[in-house]
C-alpha cells in the first residue's frame, strides 16, 4: 500500500479553541496547508474547520483519521467546512506521496 498526500495539518476544536475562534466545540481546525497540495487545490485554507467528510461527522482527530486513513491515490472526498461562520463544500482528491 502506498502513502497518499493530503497536505494539511490540523488540531481539534476543543473548548479553548472554540471560544477563541467563536466556533462550536468539535471538528478539526486546519492549522496549515502545503502550497500545491491536494488540500490547497481543493481550496482549503488555514482556519477552516472540517465538520464532515463524505457525510460522516468529524468530531475530532480520530474521526479524521478514520475517514482519510485508508485513502488511495486519486480518491475523491466530499468535505464540509466552516469558514468565517459560513458552511462551504469542497472536493479533495488525494495524490500519491512522493
Amino acid at each position: 500500500m502506498r502513502n497518499v498526500w493530503i497536505g494539511f495539518t490540523g488540531g481539534i476544536v476543543d473548548q479553548e479553541t472554540a471560544k477563541a475562534l467563536g466556533l462550536p466545540v468539535g471538528g478539526v481546525v486546519v492549522r496549515s496547508v502545503e502550497q500545491g497540495s491536494p488540500a490547497d487545490t481543493a481550496g482549503i485554507i488555514p482556519g477552516d474547520v472540517i465538520t464532515s467528510i463524505d457525510n460522516r461527522k468529524i468530531r475530532d482527530a480520530d474521526d479524521l483519521r478514520t475517514s482519510l486513513g485508508n485513502a488511495l491515490a486519486d480518491e475523491k472526498f466530499s468535505m464540509d467546512l466552516m469558514r468565517k461562520g459560513k458552511e462551504i463544500h469542497v472536493t479533495l482528491i488525494t495524490r500519491e506521496a512522493l
